[in-house]
């Protein structure tokens, strides 16, 4: 009875993965290729959050962390990669908030335990994988129509800084 008890509570929670526990990646190897916050009018597609893999080979994201920070620095978000996300070397994985039976199919990852906000119309994600930062971008003002997409391809991590390479 006992274990049965013990072992019903174990998988009744929501942990967050263990601190040695994420991807093996260096700085740039991660970049935030596209962001879509709360849209105007009739558009229901959903927010996201999107990561390109140049690590040069596939990888799992969990374990890695995202901080969504107000531009204004008043309020902010840390979003913990809890399950495998799997990324092929090349590939691309989006985040949406929200639960998973509410995605679009084209979300891979529901952001639904730690982002219950929409994404901030300005201001900073980071991506960090064992405490070190991976990737960041900054921005100011989210389209209410469409998304923000990094146009460079390949996609890299000093391209994302450059404000002028966004669309």
């Amino acid at each position: 009875g006992v274990v049965v008890v013990v072992g019903f509570l174990a998988t009744a929670c929501v942990r967050d993965p263990d601190p040695a526990a994420g991807p093996d990646v260096a700085p740039g190897q991660l970049v935030i290729t596209e962001l879509r916050g709360p849209q105007e009018g009739a558009d229901d597609s959903g927010q996201f959050i999107e990561i390109y893999n140049g690590a040069g080979q596939a990888l799992d994201l969990y374990g890695l962390e995202l901080h969504t920070i107000r531009l204004d620095g008043s309020s902010r978000a840390r979003i913990l990669i809890r399950d495998s996300l799997p990324v092929d070397h090349g590939g691309y994985v989006t985040l949406g908030p929200g639960a998973t039976f509410a995605q679009p199919a084209y979300v891979d990852y529901a952001m639904a335990n730690d982002l219950s906000t929409n994404l901030y119309s300005s201001g900073a994600v980071f991506l960090y994988a064992f405490d070190e930062e991976i990737d960041r971008v900054v921005y100011s003002g989210l389209p209410t129509t469409g998304s923000r997409a990094l146009g460079e391809l390949p996609p890299t991590a000093e391209g994302n800084d450059d404000e002028g390479a966004w669309c």
